[in-house]
């Protein structure tokens, strides 16, 4: 064999090897893209049953082997990494609470007083395909019940939302992973069953829309499509936060803020819930709270016996030939007719009903729903999104019950066709797929997406919530505090407040932050946060940035963030910032109305309609008023030490700046 020939053969045997490469790094991508990843957290204190419907691919929890892909259980903290087909069609997925499985994952054949139990699941139960209640779901899950619902269109646009058409439960937040969607047009980021308005000619601007949908939202005008779009747009968390989780490039207060609250799990909290709505821990027979049963399941279920008296009720039939519990009538009388249907088929949008008051030429006198939370209500077409008319009917009889839930969370829908006005989407980035999370009992009070148990910074304000913990020994100043942790003694701890000594100005501000927060709303302008750990990047070392640290001007052991009179010269830095309104002569604001409890006063917060404090600087030296001790000196904002000359008090200031060049710098060598 000649040198040619085997030349030849070489590199006949490298083209086929580099072939086969070629080829199994083809089938390796297309395997690596042939499902959605959907992540789920159980940050629940107690244990929950995921349920899924359809079922999915696979399931992956550290230190368990999960066989039944239609629900699993998932303890306190557990992570499950969940693959589901690239087109998966109305999928859903909801928390079951309080269950008792037997070791074939089937329920015990008899409940309590041995009757046979509606479901061993306190909420969301679920059958298989002959109708027997098991951890392995064949079917979706008995209400009350939070769903977190997604479809996959395989090379098209996802569209997602939180519902409680199926009552309320647990909270859910539902996020797309924003590494994997293309939001750089409206076009990508929108669904076309939510964009009432769509036909509007006058268009030209966003505040072209305000008019028509100016209840709250800030829908945005595509002056190309020549339509108002709907904010719940791609990248946009579906939840049922407590305050509201606000679309992206909103501000969180732009949305109404949840009723619900507080550090409660439930999706609608049992004060809030009308007492012939509320679930109890009916499979112990017990009187826990444990949900808010849908408006389709409201009305009063008749009986001759007791096993008439399925999900979601207990077994008992009463003397009344109604079901009962312990003795009380469960549901509300829905014998008063509407035309030709009932208040049960109003709020469950069937019969006469069935037709939705958002579609076009729906003609339809009993269409289901028009709410006072649609955009534009009360106008019908072309002003307002009820563009087949207002129901009346619907709006006095179903409305308050519905209301309940849309109170709970703006961002879930309330009632079946409430989705076309609350459903997001999003569209997968070239050459991915895109991937979400999906957040049981996530309580975020910042709205960045992270919640509180994994938040490094849960107000936002760039100061780790580490350095606003203290176990220091309380000090006395103009006033005592008494506990360091919640240092204006308003109920909201340092963490989690905006101004953590009630003085008017922000903790970012009092930290010297002025270049990170120049709406002076209390939060950081910059909310990037690549890693997702809830502290934006700006003040991450773990990105390269500079720790973000609160001084203490006067040397007293309490952080500027903390203290009302920060140079300790007798004089409140709410004074020496032009503050008014102080009318009981204690050096702070008379006024402390916070209506979105996020401790920032509505008298200064921007986002609430007040008016933000000025920067004093009396004598001009570069350090503000507030921490100057000498009489009448100091202005601006500054994160000058104690004892720093003017000059470099100027440097100073031009640290947060600098930070922010280098940020950009390295973005820009990236």
């Amino acid at each position: 064999m000649n040198f040619k020939t085997v030349t030849k053969l070489f590199s006949l045997l490298f083209l086929a090897s580099f072939m086969s490469l070629l080829i199994n790094a083809e089938n390796y991508t297309a395997y690596a893209q042939s499902t959605h990843t959907i992540t789920i957290n159980n940050n629940c204190s107690d244990t929950i049953w995921v349920g899924a419907n359809p079922k999915v691919q696979s399931v992956t929890i550290p230190g368990q082997t999960v066989t039944t892909f239609g629900g699993w259980e998932m303890m306190s903290g557990d992570t499950a990494t969940v693959q589901v087909p690239l087109s998966y069609n109305s999928g859903r997925f909801w928390a079951r609470t309080g269950c008792n499985f037997m070791a074939n994952n089937m329920c015990p054949a008899f409940g309590p007083n041995n009757n046979p139990p509606a479901n061993c699941c306190d909420t969301g139960g679920c059958t298989d395909s002959a109708g027997n209640f098991t951890l392995d779901c064949e079917n979706t899950g008995i209400p009350p019940a939070t769903l977190a619902e997604i479809t996959f269109v395989q090379n098209g646009q996802d569209s997602y939302d939180v519902s409680m058409v199926d009552g309320g439960n647990v909270s859910v937040d539902m996020i797309p992973d924003p590494s994997t969607y293309d939001c750089t047009s409206n076009s990508n980021c929108i669904f076309t069953g939510n964009l009432p308005g769509k036909n509007n000619s006058t268009c030209s601007q966003d505040s072209d829309c305000y008019a028509l949908f100016g209840f709250g939202f800030k829908w945005s005008c595509d002056p190309n499509l020549n339509m108002c779009v709907n904010p719940y747009f791609c990248g946009s968390p579906g939840c049922t936060d407590k305050k509201g989780c606000a679309p992206q490039g909103l501000t969180q207060s732009v949305l109404p803020h949840s009723t619900w609250g507080g550090t409660t799990e439930f999706a609608i909290s049992q004060a809030n819930c009308p007492a012939d709505m509320q679930m109890t821990d009916t499979q112990n027979q017990g009187s826990t709270y444990v949900g808010c049963i849908a408006p389709e399941k409201f009305c009063r279920k008749s009986c001759s016996a007791d096993g008439d008296c399925g999900p979601p009720y207990t077994q008992d039939c009463g003397n009344s030939g109604f079901c009962e519990k312990n003795g009380t009538i469960l549901g509300t009388d829905c014998d008063t007719t509407i035309g030709n249907t009932t208040n049960g088929q109003l709020w469950a949008c069937t019969g006469v009903n069935a037709g939705s008051c958002f579609t076009l030429n729906q003609n339809n006198p009993d269409c289901c729903g028009c709410p006072d939370w649609a955009p534009g209500f009360p106008n019908a077409f072309p002003d307002g999104a009820c563009v087949a008319g207002n129901n009346s009917n619907w709006q006095s009889n179903a409305q308050p019950v519905a209301s309940v839930f849309n109170d709970a969370s703006p961002t879930a829908y309330a009632f079946p066709f409430d989705d076309a006005i609350k459903l997001f989407a999003c569209e997968a980035k070239a050459g991915s797929v895109t991937s979400y999370t999906i957040n049981f009992c996530c309580i975020n009070s910042d709205g960045d997406n992270v919640c509180n148990n994994s938040d490094t910074d849960s107000d936002n304000d760039c100061i780790p919530d580490a350095q606003e913990t203290f176990a220091l020994q309380a000090n006395q100043q103009t006033r005592e505090i008494a506990d360091m942790n919640d240092a204006d003694g308003d109920g909201i701890p340092n963490a989690f407040d905006l101004d953590s000594d009630n003085d008017g100005l922000p903790d970012i501000i009092d930290a010297g932050g002025v270049a990170f927060d120049q709406d002076f709303n209390g939060r950081v302008d910059d909310t990037t946060d690549v890693d997702q750990d809830g502290l934006a990047d700006i003040g991450d070392p773990s990105q390269g940035s500079e720790a973000f640290i609160s001084p203490d001007t006067d040397g007293d052991g309490i952080p500027d963030t903390l203290d009302i009179d920060s140079d300790n010269d007798g004089k409140t830095d709410f004074e020496e910032s032009g503050g008014f309104g102080d009318n009981d002569g204690d050096g702070l604001p008379d006024d402390t109305t916070d209506s979105n409890g996020d401790g920032f006063l509505d008298i200064f917060d921007p986002d609430h309609g007040g008016t933000p404090l000025t920067l004093v600087d009396s004598n001009g030296d570069g350090l503000p008023d507030r921490l100057d001790a000498s009489d009448g000196g100091g202005g601006g904002c500054s994160l000058a030490p104690k004892g720093k000359t003017p000059a470099s008090n100027l440097l100073y200031l031009l640290i947060p700046a600098f930070l922010i060049l280098r940020r950009f710098s390295r973005i820009a060598k990236l």
